[in-house]
């Protein structure tokens, strides 16, 4: 046997074994080429990334002031627990250290967030939290605390519809123009002059980039880039007022709006019932907004703009200036009032029973004597009408900068058919004549109205915001407010004018507005009662004895002083019974304070001219 031959087996075998042998470490040396050359820069940034992260530092707003400079949305301090990164374990951790409360998120999706960036553990945590957690920190990778300059409003419900409230920004709304600039779990304006102005107040984020160990600890600062503070914003609202207009109403629902007549500046626009906006920038359980928003007294609605209400007998000086810019009657027309009056075969009754007799229109304004005005119903077209009511502003928004501002409804022939698909009956403009049927306004349109009527003519945008101040300035007051151009002019004639102003001035003097008589100051006005009830379902009733939900609301519009007004001022309580008792004394308490607090500025102008003298 030749042993060259045995040994060909083993010697092709050898060979195979040395091709693979080749083939592998060229495997392992292009691996190697692979992850040392080709990826080498993706590794580096992980690197990096692992060691540096970038920490985003909250912007405090800017404040928020009213025409004295007092402060209604400032910045306090606060504290947040964040989580970074893919720790489970330092957050079972933070639940035995921390309360989470009942809405926490389950841990897998708190951790799903951390994997993405520093997330919340829990908002304005209590300094007591915030010591435990610093004291073992070592013993928490990936959690830290976050200093948050959080809103506070120092009024707590006080003009809450005014300025609004803040809150996180959501997910859709990281995608919008408006809030540009903001970022993920920043606070951001939601409602009121916080959203609107929101652009002004955010300010501009700061950034730390920090050091940070393989457990996700800071070792040392890098670099840190200061926040910018936002920028302040002054409204016209006066906050003493605003508290005097808001008192008045008690337990009472309902809307004030007080215009400053020589310009459009908001001095006071309440809605009642309020909530305190200091809920909407900590924590908010589910539990605290469910409560909120189910309350039956809708408290988060802003009446004043939000509220669509029948005008009732303010109605009458729309419907007046129609029939004498139409010539229809004088001022001096006299008109029968028995108590009702039968048209189109229905009776309409005036609100007393046994009749006004003879009386001309300004006396029927002063009387608000609805058979009067049911009779100029019936001479004057529903589209006249409209047409005046829309020249005064009535059913569409007035432009103030607040968000969400509704229209209201001047009625006529077009809208019914659009709207139901029915002709007009000329019963329905005997109705509207009074201001019930289908015309529909807010109490910012009418305060508008009363200080239209007052500077014969000047209608004005009503607008809060006066200026902005830059970050730091110290809160200072407003100057006094001065004569501006107004948005347009309503064009009736001076005698037309004569006779709505004399007719409101006779409504305070002698009339159904007296409530909201002064002693040094002539008022004028016009009060409103609306019914919100079927005549059938009320008539055999008195209002105080009706449920609630029937009761008549309240109006009282007017402006003061009589010659040369400074403010005018709508004032509805829902479910108040006649605007004479419920309405017209609110408005009373906010001329009166007015008047008080201009005389208190003469008296000190006066002080420090006779100091300078001396």
């Amino acid at each position: 046997m030749n042993i060259y031959e045995d040994l060909r087996a083993l010697r092709s075998r050898l060979a195979w074994w040395r091709v693979a042998i080749m083939i592998a470490f060229g495997v392992l040396v292009l691996r190697f080429w692979q992850l040392q050359v080709v990826r080498s820069p993706t590794y580096e940034r992980l690197a990096r990334a692992n060691h540096v992260r970038t920490l985003s530092e909250a912007a405090p707003r800017g404040l928020i002031l009213d025409r004295n400079g007092r402060i209604i949305a400032e910045n306090r301090p606060s504290f947040n627990l964040m989580l970074e990164g893919d720790h489970p374990r330092t957050l079972k951790s933070l639940r035995e250290l921390v309360e989470l409360g009942e809405d926490a998120e389950s841990d897998e999706a708190y951790l799903e967030q951390a994997r993405m960036g520093p997330t919340i553990v829990k908002e304005d945590i209590p300094l007591e939290d915030v010591a435990r957690i610093e004291a073992r920190q070592l013993e928490l990778p990936g959690a830290h605390i976050q200093f948050v300059p959080r809103r506070y409003y120092p009024a707590g419900p006080v003009a809450a519809h005014v300025i609004g409230h803040v809150g996180r920004i959501s997910e859709e709304q990281l995608g919008q123009d408006f809030f540009s600039g903001a970022e993920r779990n920043d606070y951001v304006g939601q409602s009121g002059i916080e959203r609107v102005y929101n652009g002004m107040l955010m300010g501009r984020n700061g950034v730390q980039r920090v050091v940070v160990n393989s457990l996700g600890r800071r070792e040392r600062l890098l670099e840190q880039v200061p926040p910018i503070w936002g920028e302040s914003v002054q409204l016209s609202i006066d906050m003493e007022l605003q508290e005097i207009a808001e008192t008045a109403f008690a337990d009472l629902g309902g809307a004030a709006v007080a215009l400053d007549t020589r310009s459009g500046e908001v001095l006071v626009l309440a809605s009642s019932p309020s909530y305190d906006p200091n809920a909407f920038s900590g924590s908010f359980n589910r539990g605290e907004w469910l409560a909120l928003v189910d309350d039956s007294s809708h408290p988060l609605s802003n009446r004043p703009i939000q509220g669509r209400y029948a005008p009732g007998s303010t109605f009458k000086l729309v419907v007046a200036a129609a029939a004498l810019e139409q010539e229809i009657v004088s001022p001096e027309t006299h008109k029968y009032c028995s108590g009702s009056v039968r048209l189109y075969g229905n009776t309409f009754h005036c609100h007393r029973g046994g009749g006004h007799g003879s009386l001309n229109l300004k006396d029927a304004l002063a009387m608000s004597c609805n058979s009067y005005f049911f009779q100029l119903g019936a001479q004057l077209p529903i589209e006249t009408i409209a047409r005046y009511a829309k020249q005064f502003g009535l059913g569409a928004r007035t432009g103030l900068d607040l968000p969400h501002e509704v229209d209201g409804l001047v009625p006529d022939p077009e809208w019914k058919k659009r709207a139901r698909n029915e002709p007009w009956y000329a019963g329905e403009t005997v109705s509207v004549a009074v201001g019930q049927g289908s015309v529909l306004v807010t109490a910012t349109q009418m305060a508008r109205l009363a200080a239209t009527v007052g500077t014969s003519g000047d209608l004005y945008r009503p607008h809060l915001f006066l200026r902005k101040l830059p970050a730091g300035v110290m809160p200072e007051s407003y100057a006094d407010s001065v004569i501006s151009p107004p948005s347009r002019k309503v064009g009736l004639r001076p005698d037309t004018w004569r006779a709505l102003q004399e007719g409101m001035f006779r409504a305070v003097q002698y009339g159904t507005a007296g409530r909201a008589r002064l002693q040094d100051v002539v008022v004028a006005g016009k009060t409103g009662t609306a019914q919100i009830a079927a005549r059938g379902r009320i008539e055999e009733s008195v209002d105080a004895r009706r449920p609630e939900h029937l009761r008549n609301h309240a109006w009282f519009i007017g402006y003061a002083p009589r010659v040369n007004p400074e403010i005018a001022i709508a004032v509805l309580v829902e479910h108040g019974g006649g605007g004479g008792a419920a309405a017209a004394p609110i408005a009373r308490d906010i001329f009166q304070a007015y008047f008080e607090k201009k005389q208190e500025r003469k008296l000190e102008r006066a002080r420090q001219t006779t100091m300078a003298i001396r």
